[in-house]
C-alpha cells in the first residue's frame, strides 16, 4: 500500500497540484487491489534484538561508517546487495551463501551478481564483530537489512518529524532518510543461482516488465518509482549505459569504465536522479522506463519537485521491499558464518542455540555375564 504523508498537497502550482494529485489517487488505487499479497510479516519488529543484542545496531552502524569513510561506493553497493537478496527467495540472505554443489551454483555465481555485487566481506566483519558479543542470535539477513538502512544515510540527523509509526530524520550532509529497519528475519539454508537469473530485473528492463517483477512481490508502481530512487547514488558499469549524451560525456570521452546513475549528484542521496530523468538525462534503460507511462512520469515530476515526499515514500517503499518472503520464528536458522549453512546436530528451534545432552557420569563396567560361553553383558 502506498504511503503519502497527509500533508502531500501543496501550493505549487497547477502543475505540481495535479501531479500530487495523481499520487493520491495512486495510493487509493493500490489500497483497492486484492491480488497483490501483503509484504510485512507479523513476527517483524523495530528493536527485535534490544534485550538480546542490545548492540547490534549499533555495531552495524559503526562499521559502516567505518567502511564508508574509507570507500562511499559501499553505501550503493549494500543497497544494491540487499535489492538482489529480496528479490530472489526473499530478503533471506541467500545471497551471501557460497557454492556447495557444484552442480547447483549458488546466487552469487548468477550473471547479474557475478563480478558487480560487492559488500560480501563488509557484511562478514559486521557478522563477526557481533559474533563475539551475541553468539547465534542475530540473523545474516538482519544484517543486510541493517547495513543497508545505514546505507541510505550515515551522519548526525539535523530535521526531525513523525512519519507514520516510525520517526524519520533527514541529515544535511546526505540528506538521505534516517528510519528504524524492522528486524526478525532468520537465514535461508538453500541459494539458487537459476532462481537468481531468473528474478533479478536487468537493467535495460521496459516499465511493463520492471513493473511485473515488482508487482509479483507485493511492490506497487509507487515503490517502482521510489526504490529505483536508490539510483541517486549508484553507478553504472557504461556498458549499460544507453543515453548516448551521457556515454559520451562521461564514458567514452574520458575513457571511462563506470559513471554516476545521477550525474551531478552522486553521492548525495536526494531527488535529484528525478531531476535528471526530467531533463533527459537517465542513465539505465530501467530509469527512463519510468518517463514513458503518464501515472510514472507524474510521479517522477512529483518526487523531482518534493525531496522530503520522495524521503517518504523511499522509506515506506524500502520497509515492504525488506518484509519480502522472509523466514521468522522456527523456519530457516541463524547462521554462525554468513557464507555457509550451520552444520548438522541437535538445535534449539527458538534461537539456534546448540542444545548440550546432558551429561551422565559413566558407569564402572560390571563383569559380562557368561551363559554357556557366551557374553551376554553387564549385570543390572
Amino acid at each position: 500500500m502506498a504511503i503519502i504523508r497527509e500533508n502531500c498537497v501543496r501550493d505549487r502550482g497547477l502543475i505540481l497540484a495535479l501531479v500530487v494529485m495523481n499520487l493520491c489517487l495512486a495510493s487509493v488505487h493500490v489500497i483497492g487491489q486484492t491480488d497483490i499479497p501483503t509484504t510485512t510479516d507479523p513476527l517483524l519488529s523495530f528493536g527485535f534484538y534490544a534485550t538480546s543484542c542490545p548492540r547490534a545496531e549499533r555495531i552495524v552502524r559503526d562499521a559502516m561508517h567505518e567502511y564508508y569513510l574509507n570507500d562511499p561506493r559501499h553505501a550503493p553497493a549494500i543497497l544494491r546487495l540487499f535489492f538482489h537478496d529480496c528479490f530472489v527467495q526473499g530478503c533471506d540472505a541467500s545471497v551471501l551463501l557460497d557454492t556447495a554443489d557444484p552442480k547447483e551454483p549458488a546466487e552469487k555465481e548468477a550473471a547479474p551478481n557475478l563480478h558487480s555485487l560487492r559488500g560480501f566481506e563488509l557484511i562478514d566483519d559486521i557478522k563477526s564483530r557481533i559474533e563475539a558479543i551475541c553468539p547465534r542470535v542475530v540473523s545474516c539477513a538482519d544484517i543486510i537489512a541493517l547495513a543497508a538502512r545505514e546505507s541510505v544515510l550515515l551522519n548526525t540527523p539535523d530535521k526531525i518529524y513523525e512519519f507514520v509509526h516510525f520517526r524519520v530524520t533527514i541529515d544535511m550532509q546526505t540528506r538521505g532518510p534516517r528510519f528504524a529497519m524492522l528486524t526478525g528475519r532468520r537465514d535461508a539454508r538453500t541459494s539458487s543461482a537459476a532462481r537468481a537469473q531468473r528474478d533479478i530485473p536487468l537493467p535495460d528492463a521496459d516499465y511493463d516488465t520492471i513493473t511485473k517483477s515488482f508487482r509479483s512481490r507485493g511492490l506497487n508502481e509507487v515503490d517502482v518509482a521510489a526504490l529505483l530512487g536508490a539510483h541517486t547514488i549508484g553507478r553504472s558499469q557504461c556498458k549499460f549505459v544507453r543515453n548516448r549524451n551521457v556515454e559520451s560525456t562521461t564514458c567514452s570521452n574520458h575513457g571511462n569504465h563506470t559513471t554516476d546513475l545521477d550525474i551531478g549528484s552522486g553521492g548525495i542521496f536526494d531527488n535529484h536522479f528525478f531531476v535528471n530523468l526530467r531533463r533527459g538525462r537517465g542513465i539505465l534503460t530501467v530509469d527512463d522506463a519510468l518517463m514513458s507511462r503518464l501515472n510514472s512520469y507524474l510521479r517522477v515530476t512529483a518526487f523531482a519537485y518534493d525531496n522530503e515526499l520522495f524521503f517518504d515514500q523511499f522509506v515506506s517503499s524500502l520497509l515492504k521491499m525488506s518484509s519480502i518472503g522472509v523466514l521468522t520464528g522456527v523456519d530457516g536458522e541463524i547462521r554462525q558464518n554468513c557464507s555457509v549453512v550451520n552444520g548438522p546436530g541437535p538445535l534449539n528451534p527458538f534461537n539456534d542455540e546448540v542444545v548440550t545432552p546432558r551429561h551422565h557420569p559413566p558407569r564402572h563396567p560390571k563383569k559380562p555375564v557368561v551363559i554357556s560361553g557366551r557374553a551376554t553383558g553387564s549385570q543390572s
